[in-house]
């Protein structure tokens, strides 16, 4: 699907050049760059940038973001305090409010409960809102523009926003589109972009999870209610029925104060471990996944998720039939006929190599986990040269060649050596250390009645979940 999008850009002209080289980033900036004008992007062939030393968040803060509590306002002192140095890491805080840890960064907001079951019932209901095509949004609602490219920026926003919505979604035009409105605001902070504008990224992310911290206060004063999580789009909460008509009222006030559109969507079930890792069920029979409990249901979400490990997916499919359907997993796995859902994958990092038994196996190497297979084993090479006294940090090569010209050949002299007079040597470290397994990269070798069953179950019961909020 990949490969027929760029085909596609490339046959109806609206892209040019090695597009099937571009990576989804590229094909978004530039047809984005395309709508703008090139002559507004770049002078002379090189891109046009706004480089700045410094970022004085009280400066883009947006005026309209205000709490009514202490521990909120705390939150907002504190960005208003802070100034990034661009060379430098962006600041980040936490602080725990009604029980919940939130984290403020670059990247955006995130807090969540652990390890809890939400279900709901008569008395409570599970709300969940997420902001829709939050960076581009932001940027439309407020004005927002990297500097040197003025306001056609927000107009062409505008534009590919309303073109998209009259494409059907799956269509390479959609997709497109879409890559045009998220790639842009990642090129923010791209150096050797035209679009590059540290102030613009940070005014995004910064007014981004200020907003979405004053949903959850809004919602927190409700009562009874209970925060499930924030994160960088959404807020996710545990409503009593009684008071839903308060969840949609002040979650419209919100959207008519920050300008921006919330999608609702009801959850019948919720197992969350944190905010990466968690399956939620819908009341229609949707099932969302994530971190730890995702695995493609369909051959077509493959498709394009090429970072994905998909290693032993017996265990998210089994979890998730346990969890959501109360199979029990010793049963799911028995049943299981599909050999792949048992498969790991390791994949050699360096120099080093990886052995089973006595076979030294490819880098990247499938295998599973069996009765009667051998030991998995990495060997990394020494890091320095092997059998010689380990350098001690922070010496400068000038300074550790001419102590070492000073002393006999493999000697150890307290000046350049780590003071327990360890040596460079081979690192060997256990891959399923205490366990078997057998290479499995030609499926001809896969045993049914050699599978350590037990293994893939111990794994499965740890995504359980039973602590009821």
């Amino acid at each position: 699907n990949a490969i027929n999008m760029r085909h596609n850009l490339l046959i109806e002209g609206v892209l040019t050049g090695d597009v099937l080289n571009y990576s989804d980033v590229k094909i978004g900036t530039e047809f984005f760059i395309n709508k703008l004008g090139r002559e507004n992007c770049f002078y002379k062939g090189k891109a046009k940038q706004t480089f700045r030393n410094e970022i004085k968040f009280a400066n883009i803060i947006l005026p309209k973001i205000s709490f009514r509590t202490d521990e909120f306002n705390e939150v907002l002192t504190w960005f208003k305090s802070q100034t990034h140095y661009v060379d430098n890491s962006a600041p980040n805080f936490q602080t725990t409010i009604n029980g919940l840890e939130f984290h403020f960064g670059i990247g955006g907001i995130h807090a969540s409960v652990e390890s809890k079951v939400f279900k709901s019932n008569d008395e409570y209901i599970i709300k969940d809102v997420d902001v829709t095509g939050m960076y581009p949004a932001i940027a439309i609602a407020n004005n927002f523009y990297p500097a040197h490219l003025g306001t056609k920026f927000v107009d062409v926003y505008k534009q590919l926003r309303s073109d998209r919505k009259q494409y059907a979604k799956g269509s390479p035009m959609n997709a497109t589109l879409k890559l045009a409105m998220n790639g842009v605001y990642g090129n923010s902070n791209n150096p050797y972009s035209p679009i590059y504008d540290p102030q613009y990224m940070f005014t995004i992310t910064i007014n981004g999870q200020l907003q979405l911290f004053q949903l959850s206060e809004t919602l927190s004063l409700i009562p009874g209610l209970k925060l499930i999580q924030a994160n960088t789009d959404g807020v996710t909460a545990y409503v009593p029925r009684r008071y839903e008509y308060l969840f949609n009222f002040w979650c419209g006030e919100w959207e008519k104060l920050s300008g921006l559109n919330l999608e609702h969507v009801d959850y019948e079930s919720m197992h969350i471990r944190d905010v990466n890792n968690y399956i939620s069920k819908t009341v229609d029979g949707k099932v969302k996944r994530k971190g730890a409990y995702w695995y493609p249901e369909k051959d077509s979400e493959y498709s394009g998720v090429w970072n994905k490990d998909y290693s032993m997916m017996i265990v998210q499919k089994a979890a998730s039939a346990w969890l959501l359907e109360g199979i029990n997993p010793e049963a799911y796995v028995n049943i299981s006929n599909e050999p792949y859902d048992f498969m790991k994958r390791y994949k050699t990092p360096g120099s080093a190599k990886v052995y089973i038994g006595d076979d030294e196996v490819t880098k990247t190497v499938r295998y599973y986990v069996c009765k009667t297979g051998k030991p998995m084993r990495k060997l990394a090479p020494p890091k320095g040269p092997l059998g010689e006294f380990k350098r001690a940090n922070s010496l400068t090569d000038t300074y550790f060649e001419k102590v070492k010209s000073e002393i006999p050949p493999g000697s150890w002299d307290e000046r350049i050596h780590t003071k327990n007079k360890s040596t460079y040597a081979e690192v060997i470290t256990g891959v399923e250390s205490g366990k078997l397994v057998k290479e499995c990269n030609n499926m001809v070798n896969f045993d049914w009645d050699d599978v350590d069953f037990d293994y893939y179950i111990e794994e499965i019961k740890k995504l359980n979940i039973e602590d009821e909020a």
